[in-house]
């Protein structure tokens, strides 16, 4: 698997940093464009073949570069002031504000062509700038836009899915569906599954990006129209460019506000790569998950109140000043406001920024805009009074690095203006905004130590809430001493390869459920696999673990007894409720769509329950949380085996559910819920569960899903999106390529093959380009035990099963081939390696379905992770993401 990763991974980062080319180091990329050439497809495929060589060159002369030290305040400060990520396409500057391509705002309000004269830049025109750093002509913009209305068709099914959901769902949440939904069409996933050579994935990928920018519009206004005029659609204009398109569909025609939708979009669309819709984005799509699960994850994270939902909240805000002391106030009495609210424990909404030191330049634009069409609004009046009054009251504070107000200060007050009154919607329009820097960057290519962990649980309390009240007290001031006497110790270095690698290497997340030792393997809570086994209940003497066992493993830090374990399952059955729409959403889709896709469009559809949304709406105090948080994350795993049955019933079983039987544990009762009843089945998917429940926090379904929730997103928009992350080819779908690659060893050689034979047939596979599924891994230097606990299973159950034979020859033939060609640190077999063998030997012959059981096992380690992230007060993730010429010019000082 790490021979696997490395080599796709390298193509990976090359496929993306070819399309992210620099400006300020190259007179060519500063150049306003002049070539005849109006398709921007053959502008990109000009390009890549010199940003390819820029990044080898930059890694094989600087990789070892040092860019900083890992402190233990960044670890548990969300890797914030940690440089971690290539982002070519922005950079942003503390004091100068965000660049694209090294162009500013007021130069790209400048170079950018416009619809008219003086008029606000094109949001075409800063997508052709992200992906090529040219700045283009007028006819290259007016022919991207002609090309983005061609793809601009939305299936209906994509509708059928919107419709399916409750209309009183949050519009992201409904958006986010409707892109889940688009997924269908990935022409990157077809081209995958066809065997494409990894250097032609940027090929699909961006073909897959331009529609989804094309579409996303479409979806977007869909949503709006349905909610809150009463489902009348306004059809796309194929006279208007993007932005004005987007403005006319949901309903406004003023010429102010198509301009300003065309600023809104533009200056919206980019914003580096650490905050947590880019990272999740480019995190997904790190796993070769196509652009639209990789986009409708990140949506996920814009979702979060503490990202996208801020400037919903600002206008918010503005508006209960109004109510309180009226529009025309006096700065004496906004101050007193400012004061009552601050002292409320309330924040100030829109003022101070993650990284800027200075007032956001998107800030500055939108005042501009307002002093030209709106300077007599009363609103607008007021948000300059605040721009006055709030940040001299910030800096007496002494809580903020910058007091200045950032975008959201203005745009509610901008929108409210020309009718778009809906706040709650504002987080949507800047979703379609981020589809343009998104998809031109996806493109491119401990515990051992405590006593408390390992004690056996003794208490005869079966409440697993009431165990964790009492818990997190002393885990909240465990972490609070961790950060005062110990946050400048370092941890390590950060390199130029760490950051062109993907991170490999790079200690970042505090993860406290699990940890994966390079020679060990995976520990949950400090409890190796076989102690698990040995320690945890099961469902009958000698058998494999249950699956509640380790939730409450997970959660506590305690071997639960069997009572406990008992409560548990009951409970989780009590909350095994799925409702009907969530079916209805499922059933929108085609019957064709990847069964991942299904699944997680099933999980969004579920998000419309969620209690922590429904809590934070209603002013929850952040001390409580996780409480909600909590009622969530036990839902959510007790509803998505339901989901994931119903899945599988309706693509393989002609939509003939198994119902739930409350006689049975949380693995079995999935078991026969797939349709399996065989006891040994049953044993297995308990295992099963156990064991991929979770695997630390670095691997991208779990990292995918903290970083989303770190913007305090709910549990469900946080798993969806990691579900995402999880049907990358690189990670989730493993084990079904295991599997595919076994049978199609014995189509050519059969199934009792000599172990000569397998030794050519696996350098055949490797002579032609393609590796060996099921060996490596990116942390493990030895055979995962997930894999040996498997093989131990198989030699108890189906000792002469042909596919398992073959899989053990292979863990004789494969490591000592792997070892020959030197390119790989840890040549032994992983947990792939062995589970479809398994599956297939009791009847689940469905491998497109496998990735779907891992989804559902991960649910426990990421949704017992999310509650202790809120327990612990962990904040927003936001590392420093850099460009390849920041990269140059460092090593060039260095």
């Amino acid at each position: 698997m790490v021979f696997y990763k490395s080599v796709s991974l390298l193509s990976k980062l090359r496929s993306r940093a070819v399309q992210q080319p620099s400006v300020r180091n190259s007179v060519r990329w500063l150049q306003v464009q002049t070539s005849s050439d109006l398709d921007l497809h053959s502008q990109l495929k000009e390009l890549i073949p010199e940003q390819q060589e820029r990044l080898k060159k930059l890694k094989s002369e600087h990789g070892k570069v040092q860019l900083g030290n890992i402190t233990v305040d960044m670890v548990l400060g969300g890797m914030r002031g940690m440089t971690g990520l290539l982002w070519e396409t922005s950079l942003l500057d503390p004091d100068e504000g965000i660049r694209f391509r090294s162009l500013s705002i007021p130069e790209c309000q400048k170079l950018l062509p416009a619809a008219k004269p003086g008029g606000e830049p094109l949001p075409e025109g800063l997508l052709w700038l992200l992906l090529t750093g040219k700045v283009p002509t007028k006819e290259q913009v007016d022919a991207l836009s002609k090309e983005l209305r061609s793809r601009a068709t939305v299936p209906d099914h994509v509708y059928k899915t919107i419709d399916a959901l409750p209309i009183t769902a949050h519009p992201m949440t409904q958006f986010a569906t409707g892109v889940m939904a688009l997924q269908v069409q990935s022409e990157f996933q077809k081209a995958y599954e066809k065997g494409i050579h990894k250097s032609k994935y940027w090929e699909p990928t961006y073909e897959d990006s331009l529609s989804l920018i094309a579409q996303v519009p479409i979806v977007a206004a869909y949503v709006y129209r349905r909610m809150y005029k009463k489902g009348e659609v306004i059809p796309m204009d194929d006279s208007l460019d993007y932005g004005a398109n987007f403005a006319q569909m949901l309903g406004f025609n003023d010429p102010a506000m198509l301009e300003l939708m065309r600023l809104y979009v533009t200056i919206h669309s980019d914003h580096e790569g650490g905050n947590v819709s880019a990272h999740t984005g480019h995190l997904v799509a790190s796993a070769l998950s196509d652009p639209y699960l990789s986009f409708a994850a990140a949506l996920n994270g814009l979702a979060g109140p503490l990202h996208g939902l801020a400037n919903q909240e600002v206008l918010l805000w503005i508006k209960s000043v109004v109510e309180e002391v009226g529009e025309n106030v006096s700065k004496d009495t906004l101050k007193d406001y400012v004061w009552k609210t601050l002292n409320s424990g309330k924040v100030v909404p829109g003022f101070g920024h993650g990284v800027l030191r200075k007032t956001d330049p998107r800030y500055t634009c939108q005042r501009e805009f307002a002093l030209k069409h709106l300077p007599e609004d009363p609103l607008f009046k007021l948000v300059s009074n605040l721009y006055e009054v709030v940040p001299p009251i910030l800096l007496e504070l002494g809580k903020v690095k910058n007091p200045w107000p950032n975008v959201d200060a203005h745009s509610g007050v901008l929108l409210n203006y020309y009718g778009l009154t809906e706040a709650r919607y504002y987080t949507v329009l800047f979703g379609v905004s981020r589809s343009i820097g998104i998809c031109a960057q996806v493109q491119q290519p401990s515990v051992r130590n405590s006593v408390r962990w390992l004690q056996v649980q003794t208490s005869s309390d079966l409440d697993l809430h009431s165990q964790l009240k009492e818990l997190i007290p002393e885990q909240q001031e465990r972490l609070k001493k961790l950060k005062s006497e110990h946050g400048k110790v370092q941890l390590g270095n950060i390199t130029v390869d760490m950051v062109l690698g993907g991170m490999r290497g790079m200690t970042g997340l505090l993860w406290e459920t699990s940890l994966l030792d390079p020679d060990e393997g995976i520990r949950f809570r400090s409890l190796s696999i076989p102690e698990c086994q040995k320690l945890l209940p099961a469902a009958k003497p000698g058998g494999e673990p249950l699956p509640e066992g380790l939730l409450w493993l997970l959660l506590t830090g305690k071997v639960p007894t069997k009572e406990q374990v008992d409560a548990l399952s009951k409970e989780l059955r009590s909350r095994a409720t799925v409702p009907d729409h969530v079916y209805k959403t499922i059933d929108a889709l085609p019957i064709t769509a990847h069964p991942m896709t299904q699944f997680a469009t099933g999980v969004m559809a579920l998000q419309v329950q969620s209690e922590f949304q429904k809590a934070y709406e209603k002013g929850i105090h952040k001390s409580k949380y996780w409480e909600p948080t909590y009622e969530d994350s036990l839902s959510l795993i007790a509803q998505v085996p339901i989901v994931a049955a119903y899945v599988y019933r309706r693509m393989y079983k002609k939509g003939e559910v198994i119902p739930m039987d409350d006689s049975l544990d949380y693995g079995a009762n999935f078991a026969q819920m797939l349709g399996f009843n065989d006891p040994a089945m049953l044993e297995l998917m308990r295992l099963y569960v156990t064991i991929h429940s979770d695997h630390e926090g670095g691997n991208v379904s779990a990292h995918t899903g903290h970083l989303v929730a770190s913007a305090l997103s709910d549990p469900y928009l946080s798993f969806a999106a990691a579900l995402n992350g999880l049907a990358g080819p690189l990670h989730g779908l493993a084990n079904q390529e295991v599997l595919l690659w076994i049978k199609s060893v014995v189509e050519e050689v059969g199934e009792n093959v000599s172990k000569d034979t397998l030794k050519d047939y696996v350098w055949k596979t490797l002579n032609s380009g393609k590796v060996v599924p099921g060996f490596g891994h990116g942390v493990l230097r030895k055979t995962d035990p997930r894999y040996t606990c498997q093989r131990e299973f198989a030699l108890k159950h189906l000792p002469e099963d042909p596919l398992f034979k073959l899989v053990s020859n292979l863990y004789e033939v494969v490591p000592p081939i792997l070892l020959e060609l030197g390119k790989v640190k840890n040549p032994w077999p992983n947990v792939d390696a062995h589970s479809g063998v398994l599956l297939n030997y009791y009847g689940l012959t469905e491998a497109r379905y496998y990735t779907v059981l891992f989804g559902v096992s991960r649910s426990i380690g990421i949704c017992a992770q999310l509650i202790w992230d809120r327990a612990l007060g962990l904040p927003l993730e936001r590392p420093k993401s850099v460009t390849m010429e920041w990269l140059e010019n460092h090593c060039k000082k260095a």
